[in-house]
């Protein structure tokens, strides 16, 4: 497959010293619809927590990541960016509210409702928060390149303007579920 060879090209470039390569919005999309596709691999691993929103890679390589996020009702993740990763975020269950801004821009916020079968695609300036408002669970895939290595969170200032409040490295650690690395062939190793 295609993505599979960019992957790969990524990753022999990365070896030689040199940054990962940023798969497009428009791949990131194809990939997150394919991934939610393969119900039978993800399904079974979803967790509903009430206590605690619930997350976990599927996933990982140098140019891209994958994770699997639930959410009960009124859960939500503050605003936050993507350490310069691209990304897209599809929702295969319920529907989440999405407030979003860019870095590039003068701090303006927009709302967004994103249903059942929505893919909502971003650049690396794109900061936003995303909460289950509905009545009922949600679940969301999400992919994005390169893979994540931080995100930033921020608060607004009197102005509005957005200010960082702290940093959270992402770990690059951890593994994919064995039932997804099956499933996804030689690229689902990570390579690191």
């Amino acid at each position: 497959m295609q993505h599979r060879r960019e992957e790969r090209k990524a990753r022999e470039s990365t070896a030689r010293g040199r940054s990962p390569k940023r798969l497009t919005t428009d791949r990131l999309a194809a990939m997150a619809r394919s991934v939610a596709l393969a119900e039978k691999i993800w399904r079974p691993l979803v967790q509903h927590d009430p206590a605690a929103r619930w997350f976990l890679r599927l996933h990982r390589t140098p140019i891209i990541e994958i994770w699997l996020l639930t959410w009960t009702q009124e859960q939500r993740i503050e605003l936050h960016d993507h350490g310069g990763a691209s990304g897209a975020v599809l929702v295969v269950d319920g529907e989440l509210t999405e407030h979003f801004t860019s870095l590039a821009a003068s701090a303006q916020v927009w709302q967004a409702q994103l249903p059942r079968g929505y893919v909502r695609c971003f650049g690396a300036a794109h900061v936003h928060d995303l909460q289950n408002r509905g009545e009922g669970a949600a679940t969301s895939i999400h992919v994005y390149s390169p893979a994540l290595t931080s995100m930033t969170f921020y608060q607004r200032d009197r102005a509005g303007l957005l200010v960082p409040s702290r940093v959270e490295r992402v770990d690059g650690g951890v593994r994919m579920a064995p039932a997804v690395a099956a499933h996804g062939g030689d690229d689902a190793q990570d390579d690191r």
